[in-house]
C-alpha cells in the first residue's frame, strides 16, 4: 500500500508543477503581447512620417534642378555665348532693314518726282491745242518739251501773256531746247524772262524785222551748232516768212508738213541743207 501512496503523490507533484509552468508561461506571453506596439501605432507613425518623407524628396528634387549638374553649369557660358550672337544677328538684321526701308522710300520719292509729268496748269492755253506728239512727250519729264513748258509756268508775268503769245514763247522755248541751244554759237538772250521773245534775235536780223506785231515772221538759226531733232511744234509757227536752218550739219528729222504747205503756196522761203538725216519739202 505505501508504494501505491508514493505514487501518487509523485503524480501529484508533477501535475501541480506542469500546471504552475503553463500558468507562468501563459502570463509571460500575454505580458509579452501587451508589450508590442500595436498595429494602430505602426499605422500613426507611418501616416506622421510620410509628409516628411515627401518633403525630403521633393526638396532634393528643387536642390537638383536649382544647382543642376556638373555638365549643365559647364555649359552656361556656351548658352550665354549663344544667345548673345543670336541677339547681335537680330539687332543687324533689324538695323538693316530699317536702313533699306529708309532707302527705299527715299529712292521711291525721287523716282516719283521724277516721273512726275509737267503739265499745263495757270496757263492761258489747253493741251489740246498741242501736238498728239507734243503732249506725249510731256509724259516724260527730262523731253525738251517738258522743260520747255516748266521754263514757261516759271516765266514772270506768264498770265499776263495772251494765248498766243504764250503758244509762240513755248514753241520758240521748245526749239532752243530740242535743238541742243546751250552749245549754240549765239544763245544770247535766248529764254530771257525779262524780254519779248522778238528781241531774242536782238530785235532786228539782216534788215529785217523779226516780228509784225508780236508775231514772229522770221526764224534764222543758220550755221549756228544746232543738234537734234527738228520739234513738230516748229511747224505751228504758221506766220513765218522765212526760215533758215542752213549750215547745220547735226541737224535731224524733217521739215514739218504744216511748213511745207505753206512753202508750196509760197507763203514761205524754207532755207536747209537737205540729206539723209534731214528730208526737205
Amino acid at each position: 500500500m505505501k508504494p501505491t501512496i508514493g505514487v501518487l503523490a509523485l503524480e501529484d507533484d508533477h501535475t501541480s508543477a506542469t500546471s504552475a509552468l503553463s500558468e507562468s508561461a501563459s502570463y509571460d506571453v500575454e505580458e509579452a503581447l501587451d508589450e508590442l506596439p500595436s498595429a494602430s501605432s505602426f499605422q500613426e507613425k507611418d501616416e506622421l512620417s510620410a509628409p516628411a518623407e515627401v518633403a525630403k524628396e521633393i526638396a532634393a528634387e528643387d536642390s537638383d534642378s536649382y544647382i543642376g549638374s556638373d555638365e549643365d553649369v559647364g555649359a552656361l557660358p556656351h548658352i550665354v555665348m549663344v544667345l548673345g550672337v543670336t541677339f547681335v544677328l537680330v539687332m543687324g538684321v533689324f538695323q538693316a532693314v530699317i536702313i533699306g526701308s529708309s532707302i527705299y522710300q527715299k529712292h521711291g520719292q525721287q523716282n516719283t518726282k521724277k516721273s512726275t509729268p509737267v503739265v499745263a496748269a495757270d496757263l492761258p492755253f489747253q493741251l489740246d491745242e498741242l501736238q498728239a506728239q507734243t503732249v506725249a512727250a510731256l509724259e516724260d519729264p527730262s523731253s525738251p518739251e517738258s522743260m520747255a513748258l516748266l521754263w514757261l509756268r516759271n516765266d514772270f508775268g506768264v498770265n499776263e501773256h495772251s494765248r498766243d503769245r504764250s503758244l509762240q514763247r513755248f514753241r520758240m522755248a521748245l526749239v532752243y531746247y530740242a535743238l541742243n541751244g546751250q552749245q549754240w554759237n549765239s544763245s544770247k538772250s535766248w529764254l530771257d524772262h525779262g524780254l519779248h521773245e522778238c528781241h531774242w534775235f536782238n530785235g532786228w536780223h539782216a534788215n529785217n524785222a523779226v516780228c509784225e506785231f508780236d508775231t514772229l515772221v522770221m526764224l534764222d538759226l543758220s550755221e549756228n551748232g544746232l543738234k537734234g531733232v527738228l520739234p513738230v511744234e516748229l511747224g505751228e509757227l504758221q506766220s513765218l516768212h522765212r526760215l533758215d536752218l542752213s549750215r547745220n550739219p547735226d541737224l535731224m528729222g524733217k521739215i514739218p508738213a504744216r511748213l511745207c504747205e505753206l512753202k508750196s503756196e509760197q507763203q514761205l522761203q524754207i532755207v536747209a541743207d537737205c540729206s539723209s538725216s534731214l528730208q526737205c519739202c
